[in-house]
């Protein structure tokens, strides 16, 4: 086992070794229990030093109990981590997003369009009507409503395309990358550090990292597997997140299943509408395959028109999402156009006429 795949395997190892905590309650006896068993391979290969298959036997062992131990201790301790005179930080994030919930206020887009932007761009649902919370449950487009790595992918996608006009010379990807890394992380922190938020930084630091180190291999399981380890090592307890479990079971999905699935269509033109509307499929397809059953077992429900409601619902959310960051940027210079807001106005009504009929079937 040999680089990627062995640092895989650890990460797997250690995100075992957390669930099998997590199942076990979280008893601290776990972590000495796997610790014990784990003698019995140290006693191995002390007495075969020359094994070469020790570090793929030793290594993800030790995580496994690095996993157990880590929750158990998480338990222990009921995740009281030092905050180290950091609650300053919390008040600017605070203050950064009701500033941002009171510029997309003051645009003067209609109650519903502000409602709606308030939940797609700071995870606040507080003003949605429950009708339209349902509506989006019913038609099978509630992730839409929950910040995630949707979301914080819409803004990188809309940060690199407005950083690429520093250039393309080795300083300006530098620059841009800098920049699109630090202004993610800033949307990341003040909207709370949401676990499938920071699983997308995590990934948006990584294409980042490859587009200025292009020797190297890009894993999209590896980089899956570092973003679960990092985050299980800062909260065990993540763990027991729904939203956290079904990001990464997405994401899961996305790195087996997709590109298996994409293949399957028959190469041809550059430019085919087709072939778009195939990913698009293949996408929703991977997703629902690993997410679905958490789904069922935990609400007892079964988005039976995804396809149809992630084919309609995610383009028009990603263009009404782009429309009000524009919209945004320049109402803050005093520079925005009127047909903005109203353009916003126009996508909300049409995503919400849209999720009402599917909905209904």
């Amino acid at each position: 086992m040999e680089g990627a795949g062995r640092f895989e395997a650890i990460s797997v190892s250690y995100a075992a070794g957390v669930i099998a905590a997590w199942a076990l309650g979280g008893a601290p006896a776990a972590g000495i229990v796997c610790s014990v068993a784990l003698l019995p391979l140290v006693w191995i290969a002390a007495r075969h030093p020359s094994w070469q298959y020790t570090p793929d036997v030793l290594l993800p062992a030790a995580f496994l109990c690095l996993g157990v131990m880590g929750y158990a201790g998480a338990v222990a301790t009921r995740g009281a981590w030092p905050a180290f005179g950091m609650g300053w930080l919390s008040e600017a994030a605070d203050g950064a997003l009701g500033a941002l919930q009171d510029r997309i206020s003051a645009t003067g887009v209609s109650g519903q369009t502000n409602a709606l932007l308030r939940a797609l761009l700071t995870g606040d649902r507080s003003l949605l009507p429950r009708e339209t919370t349902a509506v989006f449950r019913q038609s099978g487009a509630a992730h839409i409503l929950a910040l995630s790595g949707l979301h914080l992918g819409i803004i990188y996608l809309v940060v690199r395309t407005v950083l690429a006009a520093a250039g393309n010379n080795p300083f300006a990807r530098w620059v841009r990358a800098a920049l699109a890394v630090a202004l993610c992380g800033a949307y990341t922190f003040i909207t709370g550090w949401r676990p499938s938020t920071v699983r997308a930084l995590i990934y948006i630091i990584a294409a980042e990292l490859h587009s200025l180190l292009p020797g190297r291999r890009r894993s999209p399981l590896g980089t899956l597997c570092l973003a679960a380890m990092l985050q299980l090592i800062a909260d065990p307890q993540l763990i027991r997140d729904t939203g956290f479990q079904l990001s990464y079971l997405a994401m899961t999905g996305t790195a087996l299943v997709f590109p298996r699935l994409r293949s399957l269509y028959p190469a041809g033109l550059r430019f085919d509408p087709l072939r778009k509307l195939w990913e698009m499929l293949s996408l929703s397809i991977s997703c629902q395959l690993f997410t679905a059953p958490l789904v069922w077992v935990r609400f007892k429900i079964f988005p039976r028109y995804f396809l149809v409601t992630n084919l309609v619902a995610l383009p028009l959310t990603e263009i009404l999402m782009i429309c009000a960051l524009a919209m945004l940027a320049l109402s803050c210079v005093g520079l925005c156009p009127a047909f903005l807001p109203a353009l916003c106005d126009r996508l909300a009504d049409l995503l919400l006429v849209c999720l009402k009929a599917i909905s209904s079937l």
